[in-house]
């Protein structure tokens, strides 16, 4: 007689040793041209046995790795141990960016750490390109008021104000003069 029986057996594979915390870093705004704070992620073994990671993505411009306890690949880690990575981000454009960096052990597992920052620059805003300060009585004199806002999503600096000549003279703001940081 045909054998209708089925065995079926459940295997769980051990959880893989390496672990990475966190995945993802998000650097946030910073100025072009400007270096953010530093970000951290440990590797670490939780297995019973060393293990070797033996590819680790190199960050690349705006994202850099500026330290940590962990060696040059291949990043020997020790049973229970851990080391530490850190990441810098300094953009050299306005806008997002993006990178993901992968890590391998091989049969010890692998995993990603996602980069992300957002690089902003400041805009200029002129509340009028011009004033009309009507008849003065010589002698007198008379105020007008300019705005200048900073529209944009990173710091500008106004080193200097030109193209004012006698009798007309710039007076200090709520920000000083000439030099102004608008955030």
């Amino acid at each position: 007689p045909p054998n209708n029986s089925a065995t079926h057996t459940n295997t769980n594979l051990p959880p893989r040793p390496l672990t990475i915390a966190p995945t993802r870093h998000n650097f946030g705004l910073v100025a072009v041209g400007d270096t953010s704070a530093t970000l951290t992620v440990t590797l670490g073994n939780s297995g019973g046995s060393p293990l070797t990671v033996a590819t680790l993505t190199a960050a690349t411009a705006p994202f850099a790795r500026t330290g940590g306890t962990c060696s040059p690949v291949p990043i020997l880690i020790g049973t229970g141990a851990s080391c530490t990575l850190t990441y810098t981000f300094t953009p050299v454009a306005a806008g997002p960016a993006s990178q993901t960096l992968t890590v391998d052990a091989g049969i010890a597992g692998n995993g990603s750490i996602a980069l992300s920052g957002q690089g902003g620059v400041g805009v200029l805003d002129v509340s009028t390109a011009t004033l009309a300060f009507g008849p003065v009585t010589l002698g007198d004199s008379t105020q007008q008021t300019i705005t200048l806002q900073n529209t944009g999503d990173g710091p500008l600096e106004i080193t200097g104000l030109t193209g004012l000549t006698t009798p007309f003279a710039i007076t200090a703001g709520t920000r000083g003069s000439p030099a102004l940081t608008l955030a």
